[in-house]
């Protein structure tokens, strides 16, 4: 797979509805370190291949797409998405669960409170395709898992896209990049694979299975 360019963060200034922040990402072919968060001039449109906007149903839709990574974008999974904030747990982090059923429009990212109030039921929860959380603040990569089922549909690399999007909109480290890398599974090193020679990818210690 050929390398990632690298990418950096572009704050246009604007608030949206419900307090997310309109910040963009940006392929840059000149940079040699990923993240950062810049303001002034906008970058060149075609540039810029991830962004935020509030639906019309009030909800934040996350558009993430890179055709040298997914292809063309007919092609891409459809997915929708519910962030749950575990401010109370220790170290606080966020948890990003995505959905291929089709039952809200695709990049719709629902917050705790908008997925308990769409009415979905307890047992649809776990109907998760993939799972990615990370550290608030400092955002460490925690956990991230693909159903068997779905793997190897680049699902996993999309989930890092619009994390970093709802990470920086949201205010919770603008600008920084999800990073990790230290102890993995077998699906951290698929990610591993796909990011190789990114900044975010820290060198491997271990993993989960105890093996080095």
């Amino acid at each position: 797979m050929s390398k990632f360019p690298y990418v950096y963060a572009w704050n246009t200034g604007r608030v949206l509805d419900d307090g997310w922040a309109d910040i963009r990402f940006v392929r840059s072919e000149t940079s040699t370190r990923d993240g950062g968060l810049t303001q002034g001039e906008a970058p060149p449109e075609q540039d810029v291949y991830g962004w935020c906007e509030m639906g019309d149903d009030g909800r934040l839709v996350a558009h993430y797409h890179r055709e040298e990574v997914f292809g063309p974008y007919e092609n891409m999974t459809k997915l929708w998405f519910a962030l749950f904030d575990g401010a109370h747990l220790d170290p606080p982090h966020l948890a990003l669960l995505a959905y291929a059923d089709g039952r809200f429009p695709t990049g719709t990212v629902l917050t705790e409170q908008q997925f308990a109030d769409a009415g979905v039921k307890k047992d649809d929860l776990f109907g998760f395709v993939a799972k990615l959380t990370w550290r608030k603040g400092d955002p460490i990569v925690q956990q991230i898992y693909t159903h068997p089922d779905w793997r190897r549909r680049r699902i996993m690399i999309a989930m890092f896209g619009v994390a970093d999007l709802v990470n920086s909109c949201g205010g919770y480290s603008p600008g920084k990049l999800l990073y990790g890398g230290e102890i993995t599974t077998e699906d951290g090193e698929r990610v591993r694979e796909a990011f190789n020679g990114s900044s975010r990818i820290v060198p491997r210690i271990g993993s989960f299975d105890g093996q080095s």
